[in-house]
Order: C-alpha cells, then sequence, then structure tokens
C-alpha cells in the first residue's frame, strides 16, 4: 500500500504530465537513482521481438517508427533487458522478453525524459521509463577480527538446530533448499562456500553426478558438462551452478565467481556457508544450497548492481526449472517505483514460486516519506537492521513498509581471496533472514512461498518493541522494523515442541550469617521457575539437571522433576529444591550456572535444551545499594549522633546530604537540600566543644552548610564562589575551637577560613585567585596552627598559606605545566614535610618544603587521585594512587616503584585508594575502583585479595572508605558510583587501626599522615629489625635490602641490624640474624 506522501508523489507525476512538463520526484538522497544515459521501454505483447542491428556504427531495428525515434534521439544501443526471458515470464500485459535497454549518447536526465516521452508516442511501444541505479546496502567492514556470530543466538539457530538429530548424521537444512545471492557475484570456490554451493544436475551431460571438478589443485566448472546445450531447458545454456548476467562490461556468461567484489561472495557465507566443517563461519540454513548470480560487471569500479533483475528472473527460473523453487536474496536497492522491475518480481513470485527477500537501505530514512526498491515491491519481504540485542542500527531505514527485522550489525562472513570479515548493513540482515527462510523450508518441504512467508512472519519476535526502539512503534499497531525479529527455532518448531525458557529463582541461603545474602563460604538451596512460551506445543515430562562449571561452587543436590509444563504455563519448583556449597575464596558477582531441561512435545520430538543463568554470589552489605544520582562524595562512617550506631554520611549530585543507618535508612531531618551538586566528600568533628559532631558540607551553590545531628542548619555560608572541593577541620587561630578551611573552584578562587559562627578567621578568605578542589592541613611550624595546603588548576600551583597574628601568607614551592585535579595529601616523616599531588601531565609530584622536587613519578595518563599511604612490611612508608592509563601504583617515599607495582586494573582508575587490615593479618591492603565498574583489594605485595575483583556493573567515580558500620567484626567497604551508593560486606575480621581507611584519610579530611619509624621501637631487640616483637625472616628480608642498598635505614633498623656489633652492617650480621632464628 502507497502511504499518503508516496500518493501525493504519484498524484504530482500525474499532474505534470497533464500539464506537458515533467515533475521529478527523487528519493531522500544525495546520489543519483536514476542512470542519466539509458532507459527502458516494453513493445506490446503482440509485437514480435525487435532485430536490431549495426552498420557503419548507424543502429536500427526492424521496426521504421522506431528507427526514426532512434535517430532524433541519439540511441546509440538498445540491448534486451532481460536477455534469458520467454514469453512464459509475464505479468499482465507486460512481457518481460519485450523490455529493452535504451542508451542515449551523452544522456542527461532531461534528454532521457524527453526519450520517454517521445518513444511512448509510437503504437507499437506498451510503455517506458527511467532504469533505477541499484546500489549495495553495506557499510565499511567494522572488525576483520570478530570470532563470534552473535546474529546465530538472534535468530535462535542453535534451538532450532536442536530438532535435528545432528549427533546421527541428520544435518539442518537440505540440498534441495536453493538460497540464491544475487549480488556483484561470489567467489563459489571459497572454501567455506565450494562444498555448499549449488550443482545444477540438469546440465550434467557426462551424468557424473556433479557439475564442478578439483583438478590441478583448483575448482572448475565441470569441463564434461560444458556443451553449448541448454539441456535443462531454462533458457540458460550450460548454467551449472548459477549465472553471471553482467560479464566484463556486459552480456551473459555462465560463471558468476568473482574476485574483484566481495559483497556477494559476503552475502552468500551468510546464507549458506558450509556449516559443521571445521572452518570459517555457519549458517542459519547450514546444508543447504547456494546459487551464485553475478549482476556487477567486473570493470564495474563502484560495486553497484548492474543487472539485478535479469539475475532475479535467472535465479526463480533456475529453481523452478531444477523442481524447486529458489529463496532470492536481493542485498541491493535504489530508484523509485519502476513498473518493469514490479512485473519482475510478479513473475518470480508468481509464476515460479520464488521468495525475493531484499534489504531496507542504510539511510535512516523513514521509508513512508521516502523509497527503497526492491524492497517495497509487492510479493517482496523487506528487510531492516537491527543489533544483535534487537536494537536498531543505527543506519537502518525503516517505516510501516518494512516486514520484518533481522541481525545486520557485526555480521561476520566470507569475502574473496578466502577471507573472512564483518560488515554492517542492511545487506547483512537480508541473508540472515533468508538463511532462516532455507532453514525453514527444509523442515516443511511441502510448503509454497506464500506459506514459508507467512509463517516467517507469523512466528518472528517482537521483543524488539519490548523496553527499546519506542521511537519506531506508535499507540495504533504500527511499526517501523517490522512484525519483530526473525525466529528460526518458532518458525520451524513451535508446533511439535515446547519452548521452556528460565522465568525467575528463589535463592536462600542455607547455613549465612543473617543477612539473607548469600556470601562465600556458605550453601544455599535453589529454586529455578520455567515458562513455556505462549504459542508453543505442551512440554511434558519435563526435568531439570543443575551444573556449575565455576571454580568454588560444589551442588549437592541437581534434579529436579517438574513434570507437565502446559503452553503460557509456569513450572513451579518451590520443594525439593537445588542446593550447593559455596568456597570462601571464590570470586564474588553472578557465577554461570546451567540448567540442562529435556521435555516431550509432539509426534516423538524431543526438546534438549541448556539454559543458561546468573546466581549472585555476593558480599553486599543488605539493603544495599541504594540508588542516588552520582555520587562523587565520597562517604563518612561516623557515630555522629553518639547512639552507639555508625552513620553513612555522603552527598549527591542533586544537592542532597545523606545521613544512613547501617540498614540504608535516612536519619530524621536528612536528606539536606544544599541547592546544587555536591562533589567534595563530608567533614565531622566537635567544632563548638559541645560534646557533638557537627557535620560540614560544600555545594556548587556557593553555600558551605555546618548541620547538627538532626539536619538543623547551624551555619550557611554563602562564599560567592563555587565550592565543589572537600572541606577541612583544623585550627586555623589561636582559640581552643576547630575551624574550617576550603578553597573555591573558580579562576578567582579564594581561600576561606571560618568559625563555626560563620565569621572569617583573621586574614581569610585568601584572595589566592587559583581555581582548586580540596585542601590539606597540617602545622609546619609547630606553632598551633596549621597551614592551607592547595594544588591548583589555573597556574597549575602546588603551595600552602600561613596565618599568624591575622597575617595570612602564600607560599609557592612549585609550578607545574600542567593542572592540579587531585587533591594534595601531605606525608610527614618524623620531621620533615612533603605534599604529594597528581598532576593532568600524568605525574605525581613530592616536593619538600623548600620546593625541591623529591619525585616526580610518570605515568601515561592524567592523575586525578589523591594519594593514601601505608605501612610497608619493611617499617618503610608505601604511597598508593590511580591514573587514568588504568594502573594502580605503589611506590617508595623516593618516587620508586614497590615490588608487585604498578597493577593493570582495566579501567581508570578516578577513586582514590584507601587502606585497611581487611583480613586481619596486621598487614594493610589497599582498596580501589575503576571506571569499568570494578572493586579492587591488594596484599602491600600487590597480589590479590580473595573474592576480589568485585564487579558491579557502574562507573566509581567516588573514593571507598573502610570501616565496620554495623559493628559485628568484620569491616565494610562503601564507595559511590554514577548510580548508587555501594555497600560491601567483607567477611573476614579485620581493623582500620592507624589505617588511612578514607578519603583524605580522617574524618576531619585533613590529608596529613604522620609516620615515625621510631616512634614505639626506642629499644630494640638486635637483629628485630622490624621492631615487632620477634625476630625472623621478615627481619632478614629488611637486612637484605639495606646491605644492597635497595632500601633506607632508621636509626632503630640501623642500631638493630648490626647483629654481630662490629660496628658495619653485612653478610655477617645476616649470618648471625640466621643463627639466632635457628637457635631459638
Amino acid at each position: 500500500m502507497l502511504s499518503s506522501l508516496k500518493k501525493i508523489n504519484c498524484l504530482l507525476v500525474i499532474l505534470g504530465l497533464y500539464l506537458g512538463a515533467p515533475i521529478y520526484v527523487y528519493a531522500n538522497n544525495s546520489k543519483d537513482v536514476f542512470y542519466q544515459d539509458r532507459f527502458l521501454f516494453c513493445l506490446n505483447k503482440d509485437i514480435d521481438l525487435l532485430d536490431v542491428k549495426k552498420d557503419s556504427n548507424i543502429l536500427y531495428t526492424n521496426d521504421l517508427l522506431l528507427n526514426i525515434f532512434i535517430q532524433e534521439n541519439n540511441i546509440v544501443e538498445i540491448e534486451r533487458w532481460l536477455p534469458n526471458a520467454t514469453n512464459d515470464d509475464y505479468d499482465g500485459d507486460v512481457y518481460l522478453n519485450r523490455i529493452y535497454r535504451a542508451y542515449i549518447k551523452e544522456g542527461n536526465a532531461l534528454l532521457v525524459e524527453n526519450a520517454i516521452n517521445d518513444i511512448e508516442k509510437i503504437s507499437t511501444i506498451h510503455s517506458a521509463e527511467r532504469e533505477n541505479i541499484h546500489r549495495i546496502h553495506t557499510y565499511i567492514p567494522n572488525d576483520p577480527f570478530i570470532n563470534q556470530q552473535c546474529s546465530l543466538d538472534a535468530v535462535k539457530a542453535y534451538d532450532a538446530w536442536s530438532l535435528w538429530d545432528i549427533v546421527n548424521g541428520e544435518l539442518p537444512g537440505s540440498p534441495d533448499v536453493l538460497l540464491a545471492s544475487v549480488d556483484s557475484g561470489v567467489q563459489w570456490d571459497h572454501p567455506d562456500l565450494v562444498d555448499n554451493i549449488w550443482q545444477n544436475l540438469g546440465e550434467d551431460a557426462d551424468g557424473d553426478g556433479r557439475t564442478i571438478e578439483f583438478i590441478d589443485g583448483q575448482w572448475v566448472l565441470d569441463p564434461g558438462d560444458l556443451n553449448g546445450n541448454d539441456d535443462d531447458g531454462n533458457t540458460y545454456t550450460d548454467d551449472l551452478i548459477g549465472w553471471d548476467p553482467s560479464g566484463v562490461s556486459g552480456g551473459d556468461d555462465n560463471d558468476p565467481n568473482t574476485q574483484n567484489h566481495s559483497h556477494g561472495t559476503h552475502v552468500a557465507g551468510t546464507l549458506a556457508a558450509t556449516t559443521d566443517n571445521g572452518i570459517g563461519v555457519a549458517a542459519a540454513a547450514f546444508n543447504s544450497r547456494i546459487m551464485p548470480v553475478k549482476c556487477t560487471r567486473d570493470n564495474n569500479n563502484d560495486e553497484t548492481i548492474n543487472d539485478g533483475y535479469p539475475g532475479i528472473l535467472y535465479a526463480a527460473k533456475a529453481g523452478y526449472y531444477a523442481g524447486t523453487f529458489t529463496i532470492v536474496n536481493c542485498s541491493w536497492g535504489g530508484g523509485g517505483f519502476s513498473s518493469y522491475e514490479q512485473n519482475v518480481v510478479n513473475n518470480a513470485h508468481n509464476n515460479y514460486g520464488a521468495v525475493i527477500i531484499s534489504s531496507a537501505g542504510n539511510e535512516n530514512l523513514d521509508l513512508d516519506n521516502s523509497s527503497a526498491y526492491p524492497a517495497e515491491y509487492s510479493n517482496v519481504l523487506n528487510i531492516s537492521a537491527v543489533g544483535c540485542s534487537g536494537s536498531k542500527a543505527s543506519f537502518s531505514n525503516y517505516g510501516t513498509t518494512v516486514d520484518l527485522a533481522s541481525p545486520g550489525v557485526g555480521v561476520l562472513s566470507t569475502i574473496v581471496n578466502n577471507g573472512y570479515e564483518a560488515y554492517d548493513g542492511t545487506s547483512m540482515a537480508s541473508p540472515n533472514a533468508a538463511s532462516c527462510i532455507g532453514l525453514l523450508k527444509s523442515f516443511h518441504p511441502d510448503m509454497n512461498n506464500q506459506q514459508l512467508i507467512d509463517r516467517i512472519l507469523d512466528t518472528a519476535d517482537d521483543f524488539i518493541y519490548d523496553g527499546m526502539n519506542e521511537n519506531y512503534q506508535d499507540d495504533f499497531g504500527n511499526k517501523e522494523l517490522g512484525v519483530g525479529m526473525v525466529d528460526c527455532f518458532k518458525a520451524v518448531g513451535y508446533d511439535i515442541v515446547p519452548n521452556l525458557s528460565y522465568s525467575f529463582q528463589d535463592l536462600i541461603p542455607l547455613n549465612g550469617d543473617g543477612d539473607n545474602l548469600v556470601n562465600p563460604g556458605e550453601s544455599a538451596s535453589l529454586g529455578i521457575y520455567l515458562y513455556n512460551e505462549e504459542g508453543w506445543t505442551d512440554a511434558q515430562n519435563v526435568i531439570g539437571v543443575l551444573s556449575c562449571d565455576s571454580p568454588g561452587i560444589e551442588i549437592t543436590s541437581n534434579t529436579y522433576f517438574y513434570g507437565d509444563i502446559v503452553s503460557g504455563g509456569f513450572g513451579e519448583h518451590s520443594s525439593n529444591l537445588f542446593e550447593f556449597d559455596i568456597s570462601s575464596d571464590i570470586q564474588v558477582g553472578d557465577v554461570e550456572f546451567t540448567l540442562s531441561i529435556s521435555a516431550d512435545g509432539t509426534d516423538g520430538y524431543e526438546l534438549n535444551k541448556d539454559i543458561s543463568f546468573p546466581v549472585s554470589i555476593s558480599l553486599n552489605q543488605e539493603n544495599w545499594p541504594q540508588s542516588f544520582n552520582q555520587v562523587q562524595s565520597s562517604p563518612l562512617i561516623l557515630d555522629v549522633d553518639s547512639d552507639g550506631d555508625e552513620e553513612i554520611i555522603f552527598g549527591d549530585y542533586n544537592g542532597y546530604l545523606h545521613v544512613m543507618n547501617a540498614s540504608g535508612q535516612e536519619l530524621s531531618g536528612f536528606p539536606f537540600d544544599t541547592g546544587d551538586d555536591i562533589w567534595g566528600s563530608i567533614a565531622s568533628a566537635d567544632l563548638n566543644l559541645d560534646g557533638e559532631n557537627e557535620i560540614v558540607v560544600t555545594s556548587k551553590s556557593k553555600h558551605l552548610f555546618i548541620l547538627d545531628i538532626y539536619g538543623n542548619v547551624l551555619l550557611d555560608y554563602d562564599s560567592g564562589q563555587f565550592l565543589m572541593g572537600t572541606p577541612s577541620i583544623g585550627n586555623l587561630d589561636s582559640d581552643d575551637e576547630l575551624e574550617v578551611a576550603f578553597g573555591a573552584y573558580t579562576n578567582s578562587g579564594k581561600i576561606f577560613a571560618i568559625n563555626f559562627d560563620g565569621t572569617d578567621v583573621d586574614g581569610f578568605p585568601f584572595e589566592l585567585s587559583e581555581k582548586m578542589l580540596g585542601i590539606a592541613l597540617a602545622d609546619f611550624d609547630d606553632n598551633g596552627i596549621d597551614e592551607i595546603v592547595f594544588s591548583t588548576e589555573s597556574d597549575n600551583l602546588i603551595g600552602y598559606v600561613s596565618a599568624n597574628n591575622g597575617q595570612v601568607q602564600s607560599e609557592i614551592l612549585l609550578e607545574a605545566s600542567s593542572k592540579f585535579r587531585s587533591d594534595p595529601a601531605i606525608l610527614k616523616i618524623e620531621n620533615e614535610f612533603y605534599i604529594l599531588s597528581g598532576n593532568e601531565d600524568g605525574k605525581m609530584y613530592g616536593i619538600d618544603l623548600s620546593g625541591n622536587v623529591v619525585f616526580d613519578f610518570e605515568t601515561n595518563a592524567p592523575i586525578q587521585t589523591s594519594p593514601g599511604f601505608a605501612i610497608l612490611d619493611n617499617g618503610s612508608v608505601g604511597i598508593f594512587f590511580g591514573s587514568q592509563d588504568y594502573y594502580l601504583y605503589g611506590i617508595d617515599r623516593y618516587g620508586n616503584s614497590l615490588s608487585g607495582w604498578p597493577i593493570e586494573l582495566g579501567g581508570k582508575v578516578n577513586s582514590s585508594p584507601v587502606m585497611a587490615d581487611l583480613d586481619g593479618d596486621g598487614d594493610s591492603e589497599i582498596v580501589s575502583a575503576t571506571d569499568t565498574g570494578q572493586i579492587f583489594a591488594f596484599h602491600l605485595d600487590g597480589t590479590m585479595v580473595q573474592n576480589f575483583p568485585i564487579s558491579l556493573g557502574t562507573a566509581f567515580i567516588g573514593s571507598p572508605i573502610v570501616k565496620d558500620v554495623d559493628m559485628d567484626g568484620d569491616l565494610e567497604i562503601f564507595i559511590g558510583s554514577t548510580a548508587n551508593m555501594t555497600g560491601l560486606d567483607f567477611k573476614l575480621s579485620g581493623n582500620v587501626f592507624n589505617q588511612w581507611n578514607m578519603f583524605h584519610g580522617n574524618s576531619r579530611r585533613t590529608s596529613l599522615f604522620s609516620f615515625d619509624p621510631n616512634a614505639g621501637c626506642d629499644s630494640p631487640l638486635l637483629g628485630d629489625i622490624n621492631c615487632d616483637g620477634s625476630i625472623d625472616i621478615f627481619d632478614i628480608t629488611i637486612l637484605v635490602e639495606i646491605v644492597l642498598g635497595m632500601s633506607d635505614s632508621y636509626e632503630y633498623q640501623i642500631w638493630a641490624s648490626d647483629a654481630n656489633a662490629d660496628g658495619n652492617i653485612d653478610i655477617f650480621d645476616i649470618i648471625s640474624i640466621v643463627s639466632m632464628i635457628l637457635d631459638s
């Protein structure tokens, strides 16, 4: 049916003819849609065929009036459009053998139109029309190394193949099913095609049962069959495997091979590549046959289709004369409506029983307002392209004239020169659908073309309109991608087998810790509920057997008898549940289980099907994660109200400050609306010394708020500048109360220091005129007043400001070449201070208070994480940070990489690492996360902590905190992402004492880590180099590093290392300590 716009176009053409002036209506396409040098015309059915001759380059025929027309219109050539059509090929009063192509010397659109008007005035002429240009519907190959064919899964070919007894030699498909690649030609001797190439035994003149031979190391047309006769009577001489209507530059021949153009070969492989042959690719039609029809001339560099309709005619007739009918694939199109082309299609469909399939086109056009032929002709299936998930391909045309959707993205198939590539295009979608029709015909060989078409459309899966492609359907049931995606399985077998699928599961911990989640180290029971899709036959005697190949899962009860499940019904599983045990060291996340189902259908058919589904082995804290809009704010865990229970405190991008208990419930008075985004983390302390903690939060609204534990606003400070960083709490004047310091995120940014009552500390705000995020605090000069450390984006500075009796001064220590977009941190070793900050140039800078660069450790991408600190096994300090080069780094105080570091995490590391003793072994573990949704935990030596990494699917943009939030003796990890706040419950007993367990290191967010290697070790034992109270292998390891100059040594370590008391530290001390260990 024509759309309303197409009707208008037709009326415009008629009106133009009536007025005597042509009105052109073209497709919405920048390319020409009609040839400018040729047109088609048709003789009346009772007129003899033309006898076309040339004499001294003068063209003439046996029709006098036509000869006059030839001279007046500069016609230089006339040829039959369909040279092998006969009087048996007709559609109404149009006889296809009487359609001719005429060429105009130096033609153009106006000359073509004038010629058509003139020739239609001749009494022997039935009609004339322009000839369409037909272009291949293909995109540039996207990945030549794709090793999957998701399209087979998408069309459910594997399920459909299960209806054949393949193990016992019954192959899906059939040699009697012919699939024609009417296209640019086929390299038919491709190793993955040649065994499935149709051999036309009607032309087997030598009677050897084949029409191709392998001679002298190559495949050739059988010389014994090339007798110059039309043995099968289909009007094509020696068409042993197919036909070439185009030749090199026009003219027919019998070899459709090509080494120039890959498109038709790619289509052929998608139609029916040899399957289960140990090489290459597979096709849904499996054991069916490819009929190559070459319709692109060898000298055509553009790979357009020159002779598509002669190709359609051949394919239809060849199948008919072979005693069957052909499924004809046309992955090309172009131009407007042509009555002659429609005639060819009708003839193929009605007279020869062909099924014709065509691609909708790749211009992302609405075909209700444009056109795509042959796809939109009557008796042609119009195929749109979708991805394997069902989402519309961005390039695919659409409209209510589309019949069916099929996978057309990343389709891997054969190409010339024995190769393989993945292409995108409706050109790939069309043969995927055609291959399914071929498989359907092989299972139901008695169906005619219309029955096949009806069944493939009736069984299409309309899931492509469930939650996707909403813009391609309306409330009136009109669908613009077709009725659904082609479904091989349903088309072939819906009336003989059931279609059982996974519905849902009941997962119950058997010996858990009371959190109602299945954790590592526990056992669980599992009930799997099945669904038998409506419209399929009933399932009888259904049995399910559970299996799992994942390490760490041991199934202890694996079989359940479901009984019968009617069509549209559920198979319940509420008793005799499956059971399994989980190892304590399993990597958590979704673990794949498989339920192997057997069921009886009708007529003796059985369904044997494996259904895979995930079972969640989780470390989630009960009632977490909780959904929020982008949480960059690193949470604070604190018993803010002193009731003995910890609270989780954080902000989100909606501007809300949340205070929640361990069960995920907001405390009364929260959330609090700050008015705009919260990027920074929350700080807390007893600011006014009243015995209760206050909560401090900054906002993009330019306000800093201080709230009490009930959500009451104690201070609303308007800074007049964007506040995107984390506030810090410290001593910024000489009184007893604490003050709040923060920087502004604007090029004229100030550094603020305010009192609890909202008054500015003397000398503040300080006009730094720099854009910055968070700051750090430390008392550099031991005067009881903290200096404020900054790193900036405007002039790329690291420095600090100090206040003394209202006099505020700034000290610039470093000017870098790129921006600092990570918060600074301060490392204090004994009495020396070092400032660390990551830069957009990929370097982590470490500088002392004199401005000396201690190190500038280089990574391969910007650093936006703030460093964290941990005490190493050798008693020194380790510095840990992430980079956008996907690595997590560990270095010593001098910028040397630690053993086992860096570690690639597979995603950008924008989450500042934190430390905790997760497993209670006395050593720190390092916790971080990536923008790919994974949380990692590592031991100090770089090995992974058990159960990690944990994949949660949303990009982590905040930094974690580790603390025992539910007071159960083990530690929890809380971290924000682009979609939620996640809480994980690590199941081993650990602690966070003296650990950098949160962003900026502590709840005041000072970002200061103090490390004194001599503290607590004033009188070490000789040989106890790490001062842990025992002499063991760890002391030897440290001593070896000292002797070899691989490690610094502290004062107490020097004394403890001289085990033989000779005043030297050398190999003899190592021997002495070994003796101490052996003697003990």
